[in-house]
């Protein structure tokens, strides 16, 4: 993929994250954040495994071997599980003006482990997007001033997907990124409903999976 693809995708994807954070703060409202994240992601999984067939790149999956398979698995809890958790728990704290602010971190961040654990170098440009955003956040600093339990959560959750940016880039060097996409998004869902068992909090997908009546 060219770099001007990949840029066009890059913009494409951070217009679409920026949107979701405030329409999955509605999402959360009133209802237990726990279950939604599962659900969602479990979706997304079916939907990918169902582009697989669809596309018969399911041979992709079958030729993985055990090294594949365990970086898809550390995506998967590490990206695709425990962050959702805290991301949504986070959300429906505190909402989506601050739920954006704080998530908007996550290049810099990313940006930052490249550069420690990968020796990456960030470029000027690079540079100057990082500014640009914390700039932004500025000007939300009566909205953020305050830090307490939700803001926490988001933040760790935006800390650990920067470290799921590492594990993707070596990755997808070996693996397709539908593959891997489906991966984080099946173990991730299977890490989420472990974790929400144990705690008991699996009460809510009754009020979710229940009809609407009008």
């Amino acid at each position: 993929m060219s770099e001007e693809k990949g840029l066009f995708f890059a913009f494409i994807t951070a217009l679409v994250s920026g949107a979701s954070v405030f329409i999955n703060s509605f999402a959360v409202s009133g209802f237990e954040p726990f279950p939604f994240p599962l659900l969602k992601n479990a979706s997304v999984a079916v939907f990918l495994l169902s582009s697989l067939f669809l596309l018969r790149e399911v041979r992709e999956l079958r030729s993985l071997g055990w090294n594949e398979w365990k970086k898809l698995i550390v995506i998967g809890i590490l990206g695709g599980s425990i962050p959702f958790l805290m991301f949504f728990w986070g959300l429906s704290l505190v909402g989506g003006v601050k739920g954006s602010a704080i998530y908007r971190l996550l290049f810099v961040f990313s940006a930052v482990l490249a550069f420690v654990f990968l020796k990456e170098k960030i470029s000027r440009n690079y540079a100057l997007g990082a500014v640009i955003v914390l700039a932004g956040n500025a000007l939300l600093v009566k909205e953020i001033a305050s830090f307490g339990l939700g803001e926490a959560l988001i933040l760790g959750a935006t800390v650990l997907w920067s470290f799921e940016v590492l594990f993707l880039k070596q990755a997808l060097k070996t693996i397709k990124p539908r593959v891997v996409a489906f991966g984080r998004m099946l173990f991730g869902s299977l890490a989420m409903f472990a974790v929400l068992s144990f705690f008991g909090k699996t009460q809510g997908f009754s009020v979710l999976a229940s009809p609407v009546h009008i």
